[in-house]
């Protein structure tokens, strides 16, 4: 554990000491990432993405926004067919700022063009939309204008600081047997949460995830299997601009001989951010089993 005691706009850092103490011959190999979660449960990507859950990590919470006094019910013409809402920040999403945010009735919002693609499929599909973030996207059929046989709504309620996007009840096309609960949040820090309430019938046919502007990029969370229960969170989040660690004999390239030693220097640079308490995580992964 390395802590920090930095002024405003100041800088400081501490060195670790990589160390192969094993046999003659050995070779250690590693490779250096930072994280915003202890426990990620996806790799960090060129971006700085991940994600985790509250199930496996004990600083997620499972933090549902209580906006049933307050909040816009969105008016669809179709179930299928996004509605465009105007944000109150500028939300960060793969280095590109949106002012604006389609918020599809299939438990999607997209950040670029809209999809009536009802039937879900894998992230990386070519079928897939892409610049969109998947709560859980399922053929949903919220009520709407042109379906008589639509149920629960689609609620918003925003600020300057994020927007919160309730799945209130939504049937699935299918049954009325199956009726989902959930939310998506967006934060002006860029910071993502689904938060699942009452998940009612099957739940393992949607896809949940997030993917770049290119399609090539992304994270997918499940699809079309079991994962979600009711009362989980997912975050997902950018690795910290403040924190980094790099070896100082950039010529090692992540290799440690035997009885010899590599020094990573971990900086952090608080230039810009205000005065508060941060926490990060540096992950170190070896060809060593402990």
């Amino acid at each position: 554990l390395l802590t920090y005691d930095i002024e405003l706009n100041q800088s400081a850092s501490q060195d670790l000491i990589l160390e192969n103490i094993g046999e003659d011959g050995s070779i250690l190999s590693y490779e250096i990432n930072i994280s915003p979660f202890g426990n990620p449960q996806s790799y960090v990507d060129e971006f700085g993405y991940t994600w985790s859950e509250s199930r496996v990590d004990e600083y997620i919470s499972s933090e549902w926004i209580d906006i049933s006094e307050n909040n816009i019910v969105l008016e669809y013409e179709t179930n299928d067919d996004a509605l465009l809402y105007d944000l109150e920040f500028n939300f960060p999403f793969y280095n590109q700022n949106y002012s604006n945010i389609l918020i599809n009735p299939n438990g999607w919002i997209g950040l670029g063009e809209d999809s009536n693609a009802w039937n879900n499929q894998p992230l990386f599909s070519d079928d897939a939309p892409n610049n969109a973030i998947f709560g859980f996207w399922d053929d949903l059929c919220p009520i709407n204008e042109s379906n008589p046989d639509g149920e629960g709504y689609v609620r918003v309620n925003s600020n300057q600081e994020r927007i919160v996007i309730w799945y209130d009840n939504v049937r699935h096309w299918t049954s009325y047997d199956r009726i989902y609960n959930f939310q998506i949040v967006l934060y002006s820090t860029g910071e993502i949460h689904f938060h699942y309430g009452d998940m009612n019938g099957e739940v393992d046919s949607a896809t949940i995830g997030i993917i770049n502007s290119d399609g090539d990029i992304g994270h997918e969370v499940v699809y079309n299997s079991e994962f979600i229960e009711d009362n989980i969170t997912l975050h997902f989040r950018q690795s910290p601009d403040w924190l980094s660690a790099f070896n100082i004999n950039a010529t090692s390239d992540g290799i440690v001989e035997a009885n010899n030693s590599e020094i990573i220097e971990v900086i952090v640079d608080m230039l810009g951010n205000p005065i508060g308490s941060y926490l990060a995580y540096i992950l170190i992964d070896t060809n060593t089993s402990y």
